[in-house]
């Protein structure tokens, strides 16, 4: 297995040999991470080495655009030709994220996110959809809490688990080139969206653990800068949105609270 280095570069071959590795009904011990290149950033490479001290002995893949869009040409080629002409990096990298999991399986995990524990149970089960808000929809029950949402910062899938392939072919098929050009990639291919498909087609998969969102993605406090963690919290979701676009004095707070949290 590889270790845990960020700039390192994914090849062919070593993703061939990971996949002849891991394939089976468990989530094997992978880490994905997407980024814009192979050079993260100050704060990301902190939480990058804590990550590490705790995921300790796993392998890691960091994708970037081309990397996803080799990966999609090759095994998604179903796919590829409407996923290529979207222009959103960020909507490319959701997409992208999903196919990986299918691929390899493992855990994927934003690189503002930051591990508390080793996630043992992530492992167990086939395919993890962390809760971000609301509360997760029971057992042989067809309906939700209105509020209820799922998070696409902290996932974890055996390989080949059928719901990614399904959600993948289901936002290419139903969002315009258009709507996927927009930049709220929430409603199109983000939480919003799987949400949605996930609810379309409760007791379609039995095997999906959908955990509250104390485990795996608590509440931020104090202007984000605290976190309503608990015993039970796995990991955080810190949040830092530099998907997002905003004036520069958000920014510029976005930025001084990066530096902040990922030291706390």
């Amino acid at each position: 297995m590889l270790k845990l280095k960020p700039a390192e570069q994914n090849n062919r071959r070593e993703r061939m040999q990971m996949t002849t590795e891991t394939k089976s009904s468990r989530v094997p011990t992978i880490l994905h991470n997407t980024a814009p290149s192979k050079e993260l950033t100050w704060e990301e490479q902190v939480l990058f080495r804590r990550n590490g001290k705790i995921l300790k002995g796993w392998g890691y893949m960091l994708w970037t655009d081309p990397e996803l869009d080799e990966l999609m040409e090759e095994d998604f080629s179903d796919l590829f030709g409407k996923y290529i002409k979207i222009k959103s990096g960020i909507i490319k990298s959701d997409i992208g994220r999903y196919a990986a999991l299918h691929k390899y399986g493992g855990v994927y995990a934003d690189t503002d996110y930051k591990f508390l524990k080793y996630p043992s149970e992530l492992l167990e089960s086939a395919c993890t959809l962390p809760t971000e808000q609301g509360e997760p929809p029971r057992a042989g029950h067809t309906s939700a809490d209105p509020s209820f949402r799922l998070g696409n910062a902290c996932l974890a899938s055996a390989p080949q688990h059928p719901f990614w392939l399904d959600f993948m072919t289901s936002i290419l098929d139903n969002n315009t080139l258009t709507d996927l050009h927009e930049k709220n990639p929430i409603m199109t291919t983000g939480p919003a969206a799987m949400t949605e498909f996930l609810l379309r087609n409760l007791g379609r998969y039995n095997d999906l653990s959908i955990p509250g969102r104390v485990k795996y993605l608590p509440d931020l406090t104090w202007s984000r800068m605290g976190i309503a963690k608990s015993r039970e919290s796995v990991g955080i979701h810190m949040c830092w949105g530099s998907w997002r676009n905003r004036q520069l004095l958000h920014r510029l707070r976005t930025v001084a609270r990066r530096k902040l949290t990922c030291l706390i």
